[in-house]
């Protein structure tokens, strides 16, 4: 007990934390590469915490909005295509014109930076929100697309995962998964087999606990 909460704490009052978060230390050059918003700025804090030793970072993936557009909030990729946000496919901050570019750039920025420090075959990198988009417009309470947790993805890399694999597929409108799907319990377990953790593993040592996931790694993902 006592040893896990100084390990947790020792990144921090050590200073090497401290320092990550210090992103003027990151050349102009490399910034640029990340991307000037939201989450190209905020992925390079992140990677460089894992070089001070944290070993789990989270990112909101907000990307800011577009010059001249009105700031709402920070809510990112909430593209439901209703009167108050305009299209889907359109160029404002709830549009995938501006959204994709920004996430392609600080994403490939952060796959490629990680390998090139040899961090990348040991720091597995997740992208996924908890749902999709219905496959229908509906009206709730405007007319667009609403959440949809039947069916959507996510983008797994580094930690032993091979590149360029696409598991599973949707039907032809995306509405349910058609082949070889993957539970929530069974990501849950994926992501445990990519850290190195037992999915048998139990949460604590009594042997009542109940072991970390009761899902099946996805192992066609690792080489």
């Amino acid at each position: 007990m006592r040893r896990l909460p100084e390990q947790a704490f020792d990144p921090i009052t050590s200073g090497r934390a401290q320092r990550a978060f210090e992103i003027r230390r990151e050349p102009e050059t490399l910034r640029d590469r990340q991307g000037r918003h939201p989450l190209g700025q905020n992925l390079r804090p992140a990677r460089r915490l894992i070089e001070a030793g944290v070993r789990m970072v989270c990112v909101n993936a907000w990307l800011g909005y577009p010059p001249g557009d009105r700031f709402v909030f920070t809510q990112g990729w909430d593209m439901r295509g209703t009167v108050n946000q305009g299209s889907i496919f359109g160029r404002d901050q709830y549009g995938l014109r501006f959204a994709l570019p920004r996430f392609d750039q600080a994403v490939s920025a952060l796959l490629e930076n990680l390998d090139q420090r040899g961090l990348l075959e040991t720091t597995p990198a997740v992208v996924v929100g908890e749902f999709g988009r219905t496959p229908k417009i509906v009206h709730n309470p405007f007319r667009g697309r609403d959440h949809w947790p039947s069916c959507y993805t996510a983008l797994l890399a580094g930690g032993g995962i091979r590149g360029g694999y696409v598991h599973g597929s949707s039907d032809a409108v995306g509405t349910y998964p058609a082949g070889s799907p993957v539970t929530p319990e069974d990501f849950g377990a994926t992501l445990f087999h990519a850290l190195g953790v037992p999915i048998e593993t139990r949460f604590g040592v009594d042997g009542f606990i109940g072991p970390v996931s009761t899902g099946r790694p996805v192992l066609e993902l690792f080489r």
